[in-house]
Parts: C-alpha cells; structure tokens; sequence
C-alpha cells in the first residue's frame, strides 16, 4: 500500500479516536450529572468529574408574576412574538446545553490545551487565543487583557442615559424614603499607572466608568468610587484581582464590604460594628492551586497556573437564613452553613475551577439573607443591584446587618420598583463594576 495512504489513514484515525475520546468523555459528565448525582445523590471521586460535583437544583420562577410591572402595556407582546420568543427560549437552551456538555463539561480540558501553550511559548509568542490578547503587568506579572491605544467620540462615551436610568432609581427611591448610594468597583486596570496609561491608554470600559460617575456627580448622586480608595490607601491595585480571573480577590471584596459599611455609617444612620470587617475577627482557609479563571483559560496552564482562593470564616457566633428562590434554598444555619456553596471547597474539579462562585452561590436572580444574631444594626435593611463582583460582598456584609437583599438584574425579569415596595429597604445600593457599553441594557434598567 501506498505509504501517503497509509499515512492519511494512520492520521484519519487517530484524530476519529481522539473526537470519539472527547464524546466519551462528554456523555461520561452527562450520566454522571443527570444519573449519579441527580438521581443517587452519590458525592465522591467519580462524581467530582462532573462540573460542580453536585446538583444545581434550578427551578423555574416566574419573576414577573411574582414582582409586576405597573405599567403592563409597555411589557406586553403580541401572541405570535410570545411564541416567536418561545421557540427562540427552547433553541437558546438547546444550544446552551450543547456549548455546555461541549465545553465546559470536557474533563482536562485546560491539561488537553497545554501543548498548545508550550508551542506558542517556544516560538516566544504573546499569549494569544482566538479573540484575545494578552500581557503581563505590575511586579507580580498580573496577567490581564491587551489594551490597545484608542480613541473615543464623545458620543461612544456619552453616558448620560445610563445616569437618566440611575437617577430614575434615585428619584423613585427617594419617593418612598429610601436613601441611595452607587458604588463604583475597581476593574483589573490601575488608572494611576502612569506608564501603563502613557504607553497604552485606558480601556473603554474604564473611560465609561469615568464618564458616568461624572454625570453621575452632575445629578447629585452619592457615589463611592472604590478605585479612588484603593489609590488613596495605597493599595496596589495589581494584587488586588485574580491572576487567572477578573474578578476581585476574596480579601479584595471583604475590604469593599468594610468600605460600604462605612459609608453607610458615616452618611445614612447605619450602625455597623466594624468588628464584623476585621480580619482578626476571621480564620483564614488557604484553598492553594484552586482557581482557574477565564483568563486562564484564554493562556492556557502553560502560562498561568492556578490561583490560590481564601474563604474567611468568623470566629464569632453566626446564625442566618439563606433564600435564593430559583435555587429552591430557604437554609438557617452557620456561616458556612448558608453563605458558601460547598462543593467547590471539596475538591478541586478535573472540569470546574472557579471556586469564587461559590460564594453567596454566585448571583442568583434573587439573594435574600436574614441575621438571626444581634448585631446592633439589626433593624436595617440593605437591597443590592449587582453583578457577579458582590457575591463575596454579600457573604460578608450579611454578617453585620438584620436583612440584606439582592438582585441581579440580568436574571431578574420581574419589576425592580414592584420588589423595592414589598421589602421595603432602607437603602439601596448598586455595585457594580465598570460598564461594557454607553446603551442601557438590563443592568441599567430599574423599573
């Protein structure tokens, strides 16, 4: 036989063996998930193959029946969209299924792309995947994502109807007593690097935030802008997020829940004891070599290794109840009991490493949280508008208040004003961080 033919078929059939490899594996997540740990609630080494090692325990709720919209004629559809949107739902989750058994359920998955990140290391490439690029920064080599040098119109950073929408909130808070702060969350970009802003310039999303908080300013909004704290304090700002991930580290976070804490006691009547955001207060549970964020992801093993993550668990009595309603969770109990998900923690999963999701399970439509204990702040309430950077936020500002709500508006699709007049906070607080865009999308619509 030829040896070209023998050649192609050699090579034809080791690629079919390594597809078929990755199905196996794939179906393997699938039985595992949904028979294993659905149906026999097994929880071992086999089952730790799956994403989480456990059951997400989603139900459906429907948000909007719950916390209407007063205005119903600007929600309402015709019936052909209905269904239209209907059918456009199910192949959205079809899909969604699919990328996800796809992806994120194939184990070793980031060891699998290692080669990958060693060739590129020895032709001394940047570290590239297919979107992005990245580099390294500051004396601990962050990685973060390539700036590259722009100019912006003024009409690309025109915020001015993201601030109409926050004064709307502000407005409409302010109708019913409830008093308003925005809070501004550092992104992995140091605006105070004054040769990383010369050579590169800031990114869109930190020149965004600027422009809103400016307009911000202009409507009289109370802000707290936490890049503007974590200067002041002379922090750096390079060890304050992830290696491998965008979002802040967990110390990171805890320092934010004292610096809202005590805003809140120096300007709106709160009675926070500080005790509550001092790490002496705190046992520290090191997790080494646990995180492997998306930024790690897009380098590969072969130019990031894991991060390490840190859960700071009271050494005072605790004692509150957990309510994520699509989750179907209504928990009393610990600390840690009720605010960290615990299967991250128990070991580190061959598919999943972002264990920083475990804290406050992620961000769900809706958080409730009740404090049981006396915290001499017992009879305030706080509702959040968040996103993903508050989960730790929420886990330890709990601790030292009587009720702490939140919402995420991206997953939430009733109304946001309907829900404020049933809790009925004394204040409401958004923290986010910088925004992705000058439109208004569902984060900033408050209705």
């Amino acid at each position: 036989m030829d040896c070209k033919k023998v050649c192609g078929y050699v090579t034809a059939g080791m690629f079919t063996a390594v597809i078929a490899g990755f199905l196996i594996l794939i179906l393997s997540q699938f039985v595992i998930k949904n028979v294993f740990i659905e149906v026999f609630h097994m929880d071992n080494a086999i089952t730790d193959l799956s994403v989480t090692g456990g059951s997400d325990g989603m139900v459906e709720v429907d948000w909007e029946a719950l916390y209407p919209f007063e205005v119903l004629e600007e929600r309402q559809e015709t019936q052909s969209s209905k269904k239209t949107n209907f059918l456009t739902d199910k192949v959205r989750k079809i899909v969604n299924i699919i990328d996800m058994y796809s992806n994120e359920y194939l184990p070793f998955k980031e060891e699998v792309k290692l080669p990958s990140g060693l060739f590129d290391r020895l032709l001394d490439n940047r570290m590239v995947d297919t979107d992005n690029m990245y580099m390294t920064v500051g004396a601990g080599g962050l990685i973060v994502r390539s700036p590259f040098y722009q100019q912006f119109t003024s009409e690309e950073l025109d915020t001015s109807a993201l601030a109409e929408n926050v004064e709307s909130l502000r407005d409409f808070l302010a109708g019913q007593g409830i008093d308003f702060l925005y809070v501004q969350a550092p992104i992995k970009e140091d605006k105070y690097d004054v040769n990383y802003v010369e050579r590169y310039g800031l990114s869109y999303e930190s020149q965004l935030a600027d422009s809103l908080l400016e307009q911000l300013i202009k409507r009289d909004i109370d802000i707290l802008d936490l890049r503007e704290v974590l200067h002041n304090e002379e922090k750096e700002c390079y060890n304050a997020f992830f290696n491998t991930d965008n979002h802040w580290k967990i110390e990171t976070a805890f320092w934010a829940a004292n610096k809202i804490a005590g805003k809140l006691n120096q300007d709106y009547g709160f009675r926070f004891d500080m005790k509550y955001f001092d790490e002496e207060n705190y046992v520290k549970d090191i997790y080494e070599d646990w995180v492997f964020g998306t930024i790690g992801r897009g380098v590969t093993l072969a130019n990031a290794g894991y991060d390490d993550i840190t859960v700071l668990v009271p050494k005072f009595e605790t004692l509150l109840t957990m309510k994520i309603p699509n989750l179907n969770m209504n928990h009393t109990g610990t600390f840690l009991e009720t605010m960290i998900n615990p299967v991250p923690f128990k070991r580190r999963s061959v598919v999943y490493h972002n264990a920083y999701d475990a804290f406050a399970y992620s961000k769900p439509p809706v958080t409730e949280v009740t404090n049981h204990t006396d915290t001499g702040n017992s009879g305030k309430s706080v509702l959040l508008i968040r996103e993903s950077f508050a989960g730790p936020v929420i886990t330890y500002l709990s601790l030292g208040i009587g009720n702490l709500y939140a919402i995420t508006p991206e997953g939430f699709t009733g109304s946001i004003e309907s829900y404020i007049n049933q809790v009925k906070p004394d204040m409401v607080v958004v923290l986010y961080t910088a925004p992705a865009t000058n439109e208004v999308t569902s984060k900033y619509d408050f209705r």
